[in-house]
């Protein structure tokens, strides 16, 4: 269900619905083409949502549906760390590494932010939306000074990010309205 990359390890970290998370090692001398799993373990108990792998500290992050926000150490797979078990599941996971910040999203339209430069991160920081639905996926932009939410409502948000623990919601930008359930907005600079 999610799937992320570390460039610094050559790694794929792939979410499933079980709670299951499935590391892989890519070998780039092959063009990426050769792989070997080499973690596979089970902290959550529905569907994982979104991961990060910092290779700097060896912490995973991971949040899921079943409302937990994980920190587990590379080392000790079966002992994760519970973060936060928040009032409702997770929709996601982004990482921000320049500034050493993840950003996580829920199903009532917040989005948490943390500070990663310690353990355990330091939440400076709790957005909500103007709309208490599942934000299905969030983009930043290229210079990270803003994130475009897209809610299952139609809802296209602008937050300003620029400075770390003072992010805020900017304004609404779109809404579709009706039927149309937004799942991905990509956003270009030209």
């Amino acid at each position: 269900s999610c799937i992320s990359w570390n460039r610094i390890s050559n790694t794929i970290h792939i979410g499933l619905d079980s709670g299951k998370m499935v590391f892989y090692k890519l070998n780039p001398d092959s063009n990426f083409t050769q792989f070997e799993q080499y973690i596979e373990f089970k902290p959550h108990k529905d569907k994982v949502t979104g991961i990060m792998y910092d290779a700097d500290t060896g912490y995973i992050y991971s949040v899921s549906a079943d409302k937990r926000f994980y920190i587990t150490e590379i080392a000790y797979l079966s002992n994760p760390s519970e973060i936060l078990d928040g009032p409702c599941g997770f929709t996601g996971l982004y990482e921000d590494i320049d500034n050493h910040r993840i950003f996580l999203t829920n199903d009532l339209g917040m989005v948490f932010v943390y500070l990663t430069q310690n353990f355990p991160p330091l939440l400076v920081n709790s957005i909500q939306l103007s709309s208490e639905v599942p934000i299905n996926y969030l983009e930043m932009s290229l210079l990270k000074s803003y994130i475009f939410t897209a809610c299952s409502d139609g809802q296209i948000i602008v937050l300003d990010i620029n400075k770390p623990g003072k992010e805020k919601l900017i304004k609404e930008i779109s809404n579709f309205g009706g039927n149309m359930k937004l799942t991905v907005v990509k956003y270009y600079r030209e």
